[in-house]
């Protein structure tokens, strides 16, 4: 293990995330593989966030704020200028990662080294931790032109790149919202994507949609059928794609309106049976007791801050 040459670099932007960024922080201490780096990047929190991050000490972690709320894309670009490992995997700060993703992440890229991205399937949970179901398992066909135009392809919280192809292949910030279904339809025709049967990430998400941001996601959306479509599907196969989404984003309105949305919500994903979730739940419990330096008693060590 190096310092200066961590065999994973994990990026973790932040804004206003106290409520949740510890236990985010406690899945990266629950890692069954710990050469790795944590970049804690603040995009202008205020609500204490930053101090809880500073707090953190180890010397695996590095601190970076300037202050300034500049947006995920700006952050996730600048992450992958910054990582010191050749691999490169990003953390949300409301998500938490199953305590083998490194390992089983960094092992699958190390095995196929044609592949440049891999992610995995997601477990859902409300904000109180509950277990929702899974979401993006059993995928037929991942990455090729078509199907990444179609539907994003991989789950971009649950996503591991070589950290070569994250800077090579920037986030486009005029595509906010959906700027990871853009990079992976920029880049599916000369890129190879995989995803793990596993899943290795559990997502929260709250029960009820925010209109505003699905709105601008749909929008986005239909930019890329309109950018990308009449090359891979022709000009009947966009128009088909843009009504759909159209069609989708008055669905939603709809819903939220007769405040039905939380129902839309939980159809995402696909109910585990019990012991699956009995599985999950004690997972999730595992990484709640893990310790995290300087945040739950344990001696200091030096931290990197920027």
């Amino acid at each position: 293990m190096s310092l200066d040459r961590p065999a994973v670099t994990i990026g973790l932007p932040f804004f206003n995330a106290a409520r949740t960024l510890r236990e985010a922080l406690q899945s990266i201490f629950a890692q069954t593989h710990q050469d790795w780096e944590l970049l804690l990047v603040d995009d202008g929190s205020r609500d204490g966030s930053l101090a809880l991050a500073r707090a953190v000490d180890d010397p695996r972690v590095r601190v970076l704020s300037d202050g300034v709320n500049r947006g995920v894309v700006y952050r996730l670009n600048q992450m992958a200028e910054l990582a010191r490992a050749p691999y490169l995997c990003r953390l949300d700060d409301d998500d938490l990662m199953h305590p083998r993703r490194i390992e089983a992440q960094v092992a699958y890229l190390e095995a196929h080294p044609d592949v440049d991205v891999v992610s995995s399937p997601l477990i859902s949970i409300d904000e109180a931790g509950a277990i929702r179901g899974i979401r993006g398992a059993g995928a037929a066909r991942v990455g090729d032109p078509v199907s990444a135009l179609r539907g994003c392809p991989l789950a971009q919280g649950a996503a591991m790149g070589r950290t070569r192809w994250f800077a090579e292949n920037r986030y486009d910030p005029r595509y906010l919202r959906a700027e990871d279904h853009e990079l992976w339809c920029r880049t599916a025709p000369h890129s190879r994507f995989a995803v793990t049967d596993e899943a290795y990430l559990f997502c929260r998400e709250p029960a009820e949609v925010n209109l505003r941001k699905y709105v601008l996601s749909c929008r986005t959306d239909r930019r890329i059928y309109r950018q990308y479509g009449p090359a891979r599907v022709g000009r009947r196969g966009t128009a088909v794609l843009v009504a759909q989404s159209f069609a989708k984003e008055g669905l939603y309105r709809a819903a939220c309106r007769l405040g039905l949305a939380g129902r839309l919500v939980a159809r995402r994903n696909r109910p585990e049976p019990p012991e699956a979730v009995a599985r999950a739940a004690a997972v999730l419990e595992q990484v709640r007791r893990t310790a995290v330096p300087g945040l739950d008693g344990e001696p200091a060590r030096r931290r990197t801050q920027g």
